[in-house]
């Protein structure tokens, strides 16, 4: 477990610093969008739409709407393509998550983020989306 935190935390990193790159480039397209959003106070939102399609894409970038009444300290976010893991990213470690990585070099995946408590490993919300390709 310790080591995929570890490699989420780097993945998380290392696309942050490729979306910020293309954000600050002006390449950002639907910046704060909000695309999908649970019934207890998750949304996350498109911050870089390379397509312009309004929709989650590979290689597109994403942030995170928190609005719960308890406190909260990350939403863990994964996406498998045929149920092989191919991204882990937490979020706010990494204020941009690029919607690619190493081991997810194109493709669509299905993807869940899951909003943990503060002071506890329990799940306070979660949302899952699909990344087109």
């Amino acid at each position: 477990m310790r080591k995929l935190i570890m490699l989420a935390s780097v993945v998380a990193l290392l696309a942050a610093s490729v979306a910020s790159s293309a954000l600050a480039q002006g390449q950002g397209k639907g910046k704060g969008r909000i695309i999908a959003q649970d019934a207890y106070g998750l949304a996350f939102n498109l911050e870089y739409d390379a397509n312009g399609n309004k929709a989650p894409n590979w290689g597109d970038a994403i942030t995170f709407t928190v609005s719960l009444t308890e406190p909260w300290n990350q939403v863990n976010v994964t996406c498998s393509q045929q149920g092989v893991l191919v991204y882990g990213a937490v979020y706010p470690l990494s204020p941009v998550l690029s919607l690619s990585s190493a081991n997810w070099s194109s493709g669509a995946a299905d993807c869940t983020a899951v909003v943990m408590a503060f002071d506890s490993k329990k799940v306070l919300a979660s949302l899952s989306f699909t990344v087109a390709e």
